[in-house]
């Protein structure tokens, strides 16, 4: 008997992506649960993919706001906090996509694609926002020049270093998990098939 159901309705009951109990299911055992008290039900919430990618991207920006930026920039412990962020809002939103214990994936992996491209898009969106920028945005803008770079190419620099090797891993990561798509289909057409 032929399935009337879409490809995409047969990916969403297999993977059940929505599904509170298969979110449940899939990270409730993750590394996460301990430092979250209440188990499962705030895990559930915390690290539910749109959850994840808007902690991650709405964190990158805040910290990018110049008041935020130049915190950081004068007070240490601020500093600390802002690093503390940005690991565990991407340890999140990874957790999200990787699936080799002790993670265990909540997207599922034709979903992953258009999840990563969407939050590198919203990151490259934000260095952008930085390299095309015509004013020194943050507190170091009263610095003397240095290196024989004025400080607005200095801004411009610093958006390079820090956003090339982020483009490499979001390519790379999107590469991987289209790969990875692509695999897990053709395990599931064998498997229909009855070869597998």
């Amino acid at each position: 008997m032929a399935e009337s159901r879409t490809h995409a309705e047969r990916l969403a009951a297999r993977d059940g992506w929505f599904a509170p109990e298969s979110v449940i299911r899939r990270v409730g055992n993750s590394p996460l649960t301990p430092f979250l008290g209440g188990g499962p039900a705030v895990l559930l919430q915390v690290a539910h993919p749109l959850v994840a990618a808007g902690l991650y991207v709405g964190g990158l920006y805040a910290w990018h706001v110049p008041a935020m930026y130049d915190a950081a920039l004068l007070d240490e412990r601020i500093h600390v906090v802002e690093h503390l962020w940005f690991l565990g809002s991407a340890l999140l939103f990874w957790s999200c996509v990787i699936d080799p214990e002790p993670f265990h994936a909540t997207v599922p992996h034709a979903g992953r694609i258009f999840y990563l491209v969407l939050v590198g898009a919203a990151q490259n969106l934000l260095g952008a926002l930085l390299s095309f920028s015509s004013r020194v945005l943050y507190a170091y803008a009263g610095q003397p020049e240095r290196y024989g770079i004025t400080t607005l190419d200095d801004q411009r620099v610093g958006r390079a270093i820090m956003g090339a090797p982020g483009s490499i891993i979001f390519l790379i990561a999107v590469s991987a998990a289209f790969f990875t798509w692509l695999a897990e289909e053709e395990r599931e057409q064998l498997r229909r098939e009855g070869r597998a």
